[in-house]
């Protein structure tokens, strides 16, 4: 299975809004963002987050690590 195919919850720290998107790929190309950059962030491969952005998979992807949101 292809994480890059798993469905992602977004969230704007600076507007604090929340965005779900179909795919890595699909988050990317909205957000003029690198995607290879937003896999590593998801996959706890890369530790530092620069973006203003949370990246979270969606439950479909529980086998995969991913950041959580602080409330």
């Amino acid at each position: 299975l292809s994480t890059n195919r798993c469905p992602l919850l977004v969230f704007d720290r600076d507007t604090q809004e929340e965005f779900i998107f179909r795919s890595i790929r699909e988050c990317a190309e909205s957000l003029h963002l690198n995607r290879k950059t937003i896999s590593a962030i998801l996959k706890g491969e890369k530790r530092s987050n620069n973006y203003p952005y949370d990246f979270i998979y969606m439950e479909e992807c529980t086998d995969y690590p991913s950041m959580s949101v602080e409330e």
